[in-house]
C-alpha cells in the first residue's frame, strides 16, 4: 500500500504494537521508528531533497516527553514544502480529552485521529479511507 511510514512516539509498548501491525498488515514496506519528535524532525529535514527517503503517512504521538506532538505540527509548518506535501499525518493518542481530538482535527496538516492502539481494522480504515472505522 503504501513504500514508507514513520510512527513517532516515545512509548516501546505502542511502538511495538504499531510497528507490528503496519508489518503484518502490509500497510507499508518499511517502518521508520522516531522515539522523539526532535530526532523525527531531524530526520525529515536531513532528507527533505530525497523523496524515496520521506515517509508518505506519519503516525504521531500527542504525548512525549520534550516536544509533544503538537509541538511537532508547529514546527512541521516550517519545514519545505515539498516534506509537508509528501508526509500526511495522523495523530495517535489514547486521550480521550475532547480538546486534544479537537486541536489535532483543526490543524492544517493532521488528516485523521486516532485511538491508541493502532490496529490491523484502523489500518485498513486508512488505506481505504474510511473515517467512520478509526474513531473507536
Amino acid at each position: 500500500m503504501y513504500k514508507k511510514v514513520m510512527i513517532i512516539d516515545d512509548s516501546d509498548i505502542d511502538l511495538f504494537i504499531a510497528r507490528s501491525y503496519v508489518r503484518q498488515t502490509g500497510f507499508a514496506d518499511i517502518v521508520m521508528i522516531e522515539k522523539s519528535a526532535e530526532s523525527a524532525l531531524e530526520h525529515l529535514q536531513m532528507n527533505a531533497r530525497k523523496m524515496d527517503d520521506l515517509p508518505e503517512i506519519i503516525f504521531l504521538d500527542i504525548n512525549m516527553p520534550g516536544l509533544s506532538g503538537f509541538d511537532f505540527l508547529e514546527r512541521f509548518a516550517r519545514l519545505s514544502i515539498t516534506i509537508r506535501e509528501k508526509c500526511k499525518i495522523i495523530m495517535l493518542s489514547s486521550s480521550i480529552a475532547l480538546e486534544d481530538i479537537q486541536k489535532a482535527e483543526a490543524n492544517v496538516y493532521v488528516n485523521r485521529f486516532i485511538h491508541k492502539p493502532l490496529d490491523a481494522l484502523k489500518l485498513f480504515a486508512i488505506s481505504h479511507g474510511q473515517h467512520a472505522l478509526i474513531a473507536a
